[in-house]
């Protein structure tokens, strides 16, 4: 009935949330960055928040660039600490409890870090946002990569993936892009459809039939297959280069506006309904994990090398001349046996052989007979 109802309007079930349920603008009343204020919604190319979903459903999100295969570079900050970087003032009164009826719509807000190319999965740092609290968000970021020894290394050797690892390289490979695909994939199996939540593919095959976008009743198939999904294992190995991130959050209430003289405070009245959240930077360097061929095979001949030389008088070509004296020894030496356990055989076929010769007792009796007939 409801997707008669969806088509009778010509509406789709992303076209149905943002006419009948609440937006990002909604909620997101005041932003500051830096100490700056700035226009929450002003289109700009990373100070901006935009619609968008994640494995949740529906999302308000922040400098959020989810192509891989784009040339975007995310931008990058030079500040940090609490007054260093994202400072914001939200309302959860349009999903607030009438306080009457009982029913419970929103209690809070769900905040997720995560990188500006991937796509919000539950493995995501998360940090709750209660309504009329102030919660501070300290995000420690940590920069992976390989060395030029590493990244020529095969794929299986190396255990990460770049992006010239494809048949046709692409500029950014990111491992959730590639944990999406399988799981978007997996669903279009089971259910022949593409949910609303997850993105589509970029670059469709012209000689691929684009996949149908789920309907109210294709959910039973997405309920029923919910914990297989939940269990699926993707082959998608991390990327070579990579940043993550882990957050830690404190929480108080609005009593800090009595004692700072930020004028951010002064720009709402800080209701019971309202929340306020800043994520920064904790520090101003960051963890790096650099991966490095500790010894390679031409470093282990000449540290082997140089033990010998150092402690047995010998070089690595002395050792491989006394190996091959010593395997050539052996060989001549079990030629040898083989040689003399030949004669010795022969030695012992040839008095046979001789008696075999001899005539036996009965052909010499039958001599005898024809010889008197």
């Amino acid at each position: 009935m409801i997707d008669a109802l969806l088509a009778m309007n010509n509406l789709s079930i992303v076209n149905a949330i943002d006419e009948l349920g609440t937006i990002c603008r909604d909620f997101i009343l005041v932003c500051y960055w830096a100490g700056r204020k700035f226009p929450c919604f002003d289109k700009h190319e990373f100070f901006s928040w935009i619609d968008s979903t994640s494995h949740y459903g529906a999302c308000c999100s922040f400098n959020y660039h989810p192509s891989v295969q784009e040339t975007i570079t995310p931008f990058a900050v030079n500040t940090f600490g609490v007054h260093g970087g994202l400072s914001v003032i939200g309302t959860g009164y349009p999903q607030a409890s009438d306080g009457k009826s009982g029913a419970l719509y929103s209690e809070g807000f769900m905040l997720m870090i995560h990188h500006p190319h991937d796509f919000a999965v539950e493995s995501a740092p998360l940090t709750l946002l209660k309504l009329g609290t102030e919660t501070f968000i300290s995000v420690s970021p940590t920069d992976s990569r390989c060395s030029s020894q590493v990244l020529v290394l095969p794929q299986s050797q190396r255990s990460c993936i770049i992006g010239k690892d494809f048949p046709v390289p692409i500029e950014n490979y990111r491992q959730p892009a590639c944990t999406l695909e399988c799981l978007r994939n997996e669903v279009h199996r089971k259910c022949d459809c593409h949910p609303y939540h997850l993105p589509r593919q970029s670059q469709i095959p012209e000689n691929i039939k684009p996949i149908r976008g789920c309907t109210v009743f294709d959910s039973l198939c997405l309920i029923d297959n919910f914990y297989m999904l939940k269990r699926l294992k993707c082959q998608c190995l991390p990327a070579c280069s990579d940043v993550t991130y882990k957050t830690s959050s404190v929480v108080t209430d609005f009593s800090a506006h009595k004692y700072s003289m930020n004028i951010f405070y002064t720009e709402t009245n800080l209701t019971s309904f309202e929340f306020i959240f800043h994520i920064y930077l904790s520090n101003q360097v960051v963890a790096s994990n650099r991966r490095i061929v500790v010894v390679s095979w031409i470093s282990l001949l000449a540290n082997l090398g140089g033990a010998f030389s150092l402690c047995l008088g010998m070089s690595i070509i002395s050792l491989v001349e006394v190996l091959f004296y010593i395997f050539l020894r052996f060989y001549r030496i079990q030629q040898k046996l083989q040689k003399q356990a030949k004669e010795k055989q022969i030695k012992l076929v040839q008095p046979l052989a001789a008696l075999q010769r001899f005539p036996k007792k009965e052909q010499l009796l039958n001599q005898k007979i024809s010889a008197f007939e």
